[in-house]
């Protein structure tokens, strides 16, 4: 009986003993795979909208806005 059971340990051991080289060859071939395909870089660009283009017109918006508050601004005191 001591001798099966020997047998059964000794061909388990084995069987674990290929499962872990058969791990081993294919993480290797894993390895060789990602560093023989070369990663393809690709140049970034800053994303620039479209009135990026167009700065003053952001500055024309603002000086008609406070051109609209001082104008209300004035009604008000007048009325007041």
């Amino acid at each position: 009986m001591t001798s099966e059971s020997d047998r059964q340990k000794e061909l388990d051991h084995r069987e674990r003993l290929l499962r872990e080289r058969e791990v081993e060859l294919r993480l290797r071939e894993m390895e060789t795979n990602i560093q023989a395909t070369d990663a393809a870089f690709h140049q970034t660009v800053k994303h620039q909208p479209e009135d990026s283009q167009k700065p003053w017109i952001k500055k024309v918006i603002l000086a008609g806005k406070l051109f609209a508050l001082g104008v209300v601004t004035l009604v008000a005191v007048k009325i007041a």
